[in-house]
């Protein structure tokens, strides 16, 4: 009777040693044999022309979210978006865009906001094998503290300016009141070094492009649209059009 109860404990302790070899061993297993699919993406540097770093884009370049017929204002909105969140890249898997393309639309959502001074000309877009844009990575002039300092100091700057103009004003009034404003407390940059609306706003100097940023940013504060029209000349500066 002793033999047999023992054979039994014996049994018992082997098919338990089994089934906790077998709960041990069957994830590993599944591990092992599981496939990852994954799609390699490739990466392609764009540099873009921007107002702000001295470059004047083709006048059809300009305010660019439309091509070959598709609107693509949604990604254009989500890149500014981004941007303005200092964002370091924006999800584009969902516009169906070419690395051309995207980087087409930054050039013109930069170009066509003078707050966005704090970023460049260079970008990173990932795409699928078949050339669709999944994502577009950004660089910027500074880290993301000095940035918010700066604007900071622009958002007061602008908003002096603002403070001043009567809003019983016609829109030609106001246009007058901001560019004289402008002129008499800017200074130009005879070094040919500040483009952007930061520092004409903020440091009181730039050359063209910045006394043009400059005014599109405080007429569009004021509710006022703007154009940037580059000079079709050997000038080539650039200056705003309501």
């Amino acid at each position: 009777m002793k033999d047999r109860h023992k054979r039994n404990r014996i049994a018992a302790g082997v098919l338990a040693a089994l089934l906790l070899l077998n709960t041990s061993v069957e994830p590993v297993l599944a591990q092992e044999t599981e496939e990852v699919k994954t799609e390699a993406l490739t990466v392609v540097e764009k540099e873009v022309s921007l107002f702000e770093q001295g470059e004047i884009p083709d006048a059809d370049d300009e305010k660019k979210t439309e091509i070959n017929g598709t609107d693509y204002s949604g990604a254009a909105e989500a890149i500014r978006e981004d941007l303005t969140q200092m964002k370091p890249q924006t999800d584009l898997s969902a516009y169906d865009l070419t690395a051309d393309e995207s980087a087409d639309i930054y050039q013109s959502v930069v170009n066509d906001n003078s707050g966005l001074f704090y970023v460049t000309e260079k970008l990173l877009v990932s795409c699928q094998e078949d050339g669709t844009a999944v994502s577009v990575a950004y660089t910027y002039t500074a880290d993301t503290a000095q940035i918010a300092e700066q604007k900071a100091a622009y958002d007061q700057a602008l908003n002096q300016i603002v403070a001043q103009v009567d809003p019983g004003w016609t829109d030609v009034q106001k246009a007058l009141f901001v560019n004289d404003y402008l002129v008499t407390t800017a200074t130009y940059d005879h070094t040919l070094t500040y483009h952007d609306a930061y520092s004409l706003l903020v440091n009181k100097t730039g050359v063209c492009e910045a006394y043009a940023l400059a005014y599109q940013a405080v007429m569009e504060a004021l509710g006022i649209p703007v154009l940037m029209l580059p000079a079709e000349s050997w000038i080539m500066h650039g200056m705003r059009s309501m």
